[in-house]
């Protein structure tokens, strides 16, 4: 019985189609690609080095031109993009943020409707907070001190 690489290269892709499972990264995803159609090589009766050659063209080329395309498309929203961009910033209290009730802050220039969950007296105008998340156009702020470490929001030139 003659050996064939058919089933070294369907393993191959198999182990690495588990590798891109456990990372989800889209690493192993092109080589597992360029290995299954190293099997399909095998298939065809092709030599081994003719197999190797396209395993590898197939899978630099998927690495290269198709992994761009699936990181874009799987990407989760980040954490840095869109209102949740605010999470972590320094603002200032436009107008006072009663004790359970909603206010407006100040934050790179946009003003936002806020509230300070679990802070028992109302935050004045001109405190200076913090965003702790996004729920909505609601932002959930908390007290910082006067001087929150040198933010753009807390400078004197974005006082009201």
């Amino acid at each position: 019985m003659e050996f064939s690489f058919f089933w070294v290269w369907t393993l191959l892709a198999s182990l690495l189609c588990i590798g891109e499972f456990a990372t989800k990264k889209f690493f192993f995803l092109p080589f597992a690609l360029g290995a299954a159609c190293g099997a399909i090589a095998e298939a065809a009766d092709l030599s081994v080095i003719l197999q190797v050659v396209i395993f590898l063209t197939i899978a630099l080329l998927a690495f290269f031109f198709l992994r761009p395309f699936f990181l874009k498309a799987s990407r989760e929203e980040d954490a840095d993009k869109g209102v949740n961009r605010l999470v972590g910033h320094c603002g200032i209290v436009c107008r006072e943020i009663p004790a359970g009730e909603q206010g407006r802050v100040r934050i790179e220039r946009e003003e936002w409707s806020a509230v300070a969950p679990g802070v028992p007296h109302a935050l004045p105008v001109g405190a200076s907070i913090e965003v702790l998340k996004v729920d909505g156009a609601v932002l959930k702020v908390r007290a910082t001190k006067s001087i929150c470490g040198g933010c753009t929001a807390c400078k004197p030139e974005y006082d009201l």
